[in-house]
């Protein structure tokens, strides 16, 4: 007779219950499945949190580069502008 995966005979269960190195060796592959099953969760949350933190420092340097190429255009416009008007002024500056 077959059992579904999950069920323990009650023969093992007896046995198990009887003889202490299994009682102690299925307490240690319960501290087994618990530790991987806790290092998974912590890998899967390191995992997380290191591309939530790769995706604001790219979003952090998309922002901070719009911002430059911004400003610079300014400062670019604004000198432009300052280089035309003093072009100007010199070109109707009387000269003697």
């Amino acid at each position: 007779m077959r059992l579904p995966s999950g069920t323990i005979s009650s023969t093992t269960s007896s046995r198990i219950s009887s003889d202490p190195s299994l009682q102690l060796l299925c307490y240690f592959a319960d501290l087994d499945s618990l530790s991987l099953s806790l290092s998974l969760s912590l890998s899967l949350s390191l995992s997380l949190s290191l591309s939530l933190s790769v995706c604001v420092c790219v979003h952090w340097l998309q922002l901070t580069s719009l911002f430059l190429s911004s400003s610079l255009h300014r400062c670019g416009s604004i000198s432009n502008s300052a280089s035309l008007y003093l072009s100007d002024v010199m070109t109707q500056w009387p000269m003697y």
